[in-house]
């Protein structure tokens, strides 16, 4: 019997090293698991910011398309404008070279020339002069020209 209690002691004190064993695997894979609890709180934390700056970004970027569209537009409104504006600077040039041309007939013609040379002068009495001269329709015409200076 005394062998049987030695074995049964001995069955028994390798039963508890055996709990003691699987509990110490326990308390391992506890502390396993918390540590893994605390990074999975830490991968959610940072996975939060990202998504945070994904929505500024994205929020940003709405932004910029919206800025970048604003400018497009005006860029096409000033080519236009520009368009437009050459358009008036070839008619204005036209119209130079148009009154270019009057002036030069005008300032060939003697009869006129003496009319422009007085105004110009501003000298009245050689004007009066000139003016009795001529004809009343003559006056008319020639008084257009007395207005340039």
């Amino acid at each position: 019997m005394h062998q049987q209690s030695q074995r049964v002691n001995a069955d028994f004190a390798a039963l508890v090293e055996q709990v003691r064993g699987g509990v110490s695997l326990i308390e391992d894979a506890a502390g396993q698991l918390e540590e893994i609890s605390t990074q999975g709180g830490e991968v959610k934390a940072v996975t939060e910011q990202i998504a945070g700056s994904s929505l500024t970004n994205r929020d940003q970027l709405a932004s910029l398309s919206t800025a970048l569209e604003q400018v497009r537009s005006d860029i096409e409104q000033s080519d236009e404008q520009t368009q437009r504006l050459g358009g008036e600077a070839v008619n204005l040039v036209s119209l130079a070279e148009q009154v270019s041309e009057m002036l030069a007939d005008v300032a060939l013609d003697d009869y006129h020339q003496r009319f422009f040379d007085a105004a110009r002068s501003r000298r009245p009495q050689p004007l009066q002069h000139a003016l009795k001269q001529i004809s009343p329709a003559a006056r008319f015409s020639a008084a257009r020209y007395l207005t340039v200076t």
